[in-house]
């Protein structure tokens, strides 16, 4: 990118950082943002999956100290750059629902807002 584009996001960045959402100077308001904008690309993941017949599900409630030390310790991550904000599994199930899945009518659970 050329140093002028490079000016012009970081300006973006900044007034987005320090007015539009307050976290500049923050750590864990910070975090708190970074580790929401990861559901974004979980979504997508689990969105995806899905379309090609892979089951899965999001995990929180995990030890986060402990996951991101095995992480580590493995090799995975940086533990002074990167945290764990979230965990999810993919698979196929191994058996069918009991029952069949069912769906509510969208006008009972949608409203537009014109």
């Amino acid at each position: 990118m050329s140093s002028e584009t490079v000016a012009m996001m970081q300006g973006f960045f900044r007034q987005f950082a320090e007015s539009d959402f307050a976290i500049a100077g923050n750590a864990h308001a910070f975090g708190d943002w970074a580790a929401k904008q990861t559901y974004i690309a979980l979504a997508n993941m689990m969105t995806t999956a899905a379309l090609i017949g892979i089951d899965s599900t999001p995990i929180e409630g995990f030890q986060k100290a402990n996951v991101e030390k095995l992480l580590a310790d493995k090799g995975l991550i940086g533990p002074r750059e990167y945290g764990v904000s979230v965990m999810a599994a993919f698979g196929y199930r191994a058996d069918e629902p009991k029952r069949a899945k069912t769906r509510q009518a969208v006008g009972d659970v949608v409203q537009w807002v014109e």
